[in-house]
């Protein structure tokens, strides 16, 4: 295993690998038998591990909670020689922007300084750009029922005093 001991560095499996993810279910199951929630793994955001008397493991995570995805942090530690994995720590820390870089298609390093001008008579540009304008309108939509029936029974409730 490389790097030294106790040192926390980028884990070999890194994000997209079977065993992490499985590493991540893993702290999510125990988060949700725990805390009696209902977290659903959504994937791993961030894979490090540290060299200690087996192996913890430091993930980043998102996790869907009531419809909306969050990050997580956990950390598992595991001894392969004596079957042992073991949730040590699940917190909460912080919510999932609207879009991520890989909605976008962007790469973790990005594209490059500044704004990109794009062919708009190109069909995937035109269909990404009609795709957002959907999505923009299903959100405000929402925005405005969930606004209308909270002033309503706001209305209602006065009504009643």
């Amino acid at each position: 295993m490389a790097g030294k001991v106790g040192g926390v560095h980028e884990s070999h499996g890194s994000r997209n690998s079977v065993e992490t993810d499985s590493l991540a279910r893993f702290a999510v199951e125990e988060h949700n038998k725990k805390e009696n929630a209902l977290l659903e793994f959504a994937r791993v955001v961030k894979a490090e591990e540290q060299v200690v008397a087996g192996t913890l493991h430091h993930l980043t995570l998102e996790a869907i909670d009531g419809g909306k995805k969050k990050i997580y942090e956990a950390k598992v530690w595991v001894k392969p020689w004596m079957n042992f994995k073991e949730l040590q720590e699940f917190k909460h820390t912080g919510e999932v922007p609207s879009f991520t870089p890989s909605d976008l298609g962007c790469r973790r390093d990005g594209h490059g300084e500044g704004w990109k001008p794009v062919p708009t008579e190109d069909p995937e540009v035109q269909e990404a750009a009609n795709h957002a304008l959907q999505t923009i309108q299903q959100r405000l939509t929402k925005v405005m029922r969930n606004t209308i029936c909270t002033l309503r029974s706001r209305g209602e409730a006065k009504k009643r005093s």
